[in-house]
């Protein structure tokens, strides 16, 4: 009997246009008893000590790891992928990911996760905010968020605050990831678009946040020009006419300095203009400067100054029909 498969794992990736991971929309009621719960959610939600606990189990699994060479980590990591597919994200499978990403560190880094990184990394796979010092060793911990989603077969991206940050991390773990059989890239701005289509394929990507808005935006208007609600045969029979995507999809994001990322950053609105023939522009703005001469204030059109806007009475649209 086939296993069913999780929503981040396609039986095939080529029946849809874009991996998303499903979200549930809350209902009324449950928003209600949520914000009823909030004084207590602190208190209830897992805290250091369960984490701690999570962490003897990834401790448990280190002994057996150690004694396997290079290529027995690289088995014991694609042996685990087909398990994260089926069985999903349980504290056993995590335990044993992350004790192989401690492993690969230790050996290609030289470095290996304190209990503290762990407790990190754990946070994060789990959806959490997790706050820490400077020199605690951040990019370290988000790696073992990273490597086990991506071992789960999800899209991952690494989400930083600028070029640099992407591309020096994306190089310091190359080798973590290279001895579990992950791809890393990393997305930088000046790059052209077959090649940002390419680094988006890897299954982590190192970007800023900037640049996989604005890509994801871009994604966007080009599934408008995909044929939609045929179901995926008619999806992949239109794809050669279709623009092609950037991303591979939305699986799992971890966010270095997500106060930056998500709150200073996030009050700018990032807007993609559409590009137009210069030449029709040309035309098509003096003749609508002459058709707004002819209209008449409070007839033909109406100001409200403050909402800064201006509509069209019914007098004023057939007018413009028939200019």
């Amino acid at each position: 009997m086939p296993v069913a498969l999780k929503p981040w794992r396609l039986e095939d990736r080529a029946a849809g246009p874009y991996v998303t991971r499903a979200r549930a929309g809350a209902h009324a009621a449950d928003r209600a008893l949520l914000a009823l719960a909030a004084p207590f959610a602190a208190w209830l939600s897992p805290g250091a000590r369960t984490l701690a606990r999570q962490v003897r189990q990834v401790e448990f699994f280190a002994a057996e790891i150690a004694r396997l060479d290079d290529a027995g980590l690289r088995q014991a990591a694609d042996a685990l992928r087909p398990r994260l597919a089926a069985e999903g994200l349980s504290q056993a499978l995590i335990a044993r990911s992350f004790a192989l990403v401690r492993e690969a560190a230790w050996r290609h880094l030289g470095v290996r996760h304190y209990k503290v990184q762990l407790m990190g990394g754990l946070a994060m796979l789990q959806g959490r905010l997790a706050e820490m010092a400077t020199g605690e060793g951040k990019t370290l911990t988000a790696a073992l968020a990273a490597a086990t989603a991506a071992l789960a077969g999800m899209p991952v991206h690494v989400i930083t605050v600028n070029d640099y940050l992407a591309e020096r991390d994306a190089a310091e773990l190359g080798p973590l990831y290279a001895a579990l059989g992950l791809s890393v890239s990393c997305v930088l701005q000046p790059l052209d678009e077959a090649a940002r289509q390419a680094a988006y394929r890897a299954e982590i990507v190192y970007v800023t946040g900037k640049e996989v808005a604005f890509d994801f935006l871009r994604d966007r208007l080009a599934l408008k020009a995909r044929k939609a609600g045929g179901g995926p045969a008619l999806e992949r029979l239109f794809a050669a006419e279709a623009p092609p995507l950037r991303l591979a999809g939305l699986g799992f994001a971890v966010v270095d300095e997500a106060d930056s990322v998500l709150i200073d950053e996030a009050r700018t609105p990032l807007i993609i203009a559409m590009r137009d023939d210069a030449s029709d522009q040309a035309v098509d703005y003096p003749q609508a400067l002459i058709a707004a001469a002819t209209l008449r204030p409070n007839t033909d059109f109406r100001l409200r100054a403050d909402l800064r806007s201006a509509s069209l009475t019914d007098a004023g649209k057939a007018a413009m029909l028939a200019w």
